[in-house]
């Protein structure tokens, strides 16, 4: 979710996109722990946050697409798919 001072967040930060409503509950979480790691690395110069940004965003980001895929799979039937799917 970031390379070198370059920060992505929201839509523009995932290679699967979040269904089942996801998107924008995500897009404002990546800011507020992005908001948040920024305030303490200009207040204080504290890099632990800034430094652990993309580990959070990504363990919240594939845990929102696991849970959309559960629910995807939960509504809907796949060709595909045998009885015990």
């Amino acid at each position: 979710m970031h390379h070198g001072r370059l920060f992505l967040c929201g839509d523009a930060a995932y290679i699967v996109p979040p269904t089942v409503a996801k998107g924008l509950n995500l897009a404002a979480s990546d800011l507020f722990y992005l908001g948040r790691a920024l305030a303490a690395l200009y207040a204080n110069g504290d890099r632990t946050l800034i430094d652990s940004y993309s580990a959070t965003a990504l363990r919240r980001v594939w845990s929102s697409v696991r849970t959309s895929w559960y629910l995807t799979k939960l509504m809907h039937r796949f060709p595909e798919a045998t009885a015990f799917d």
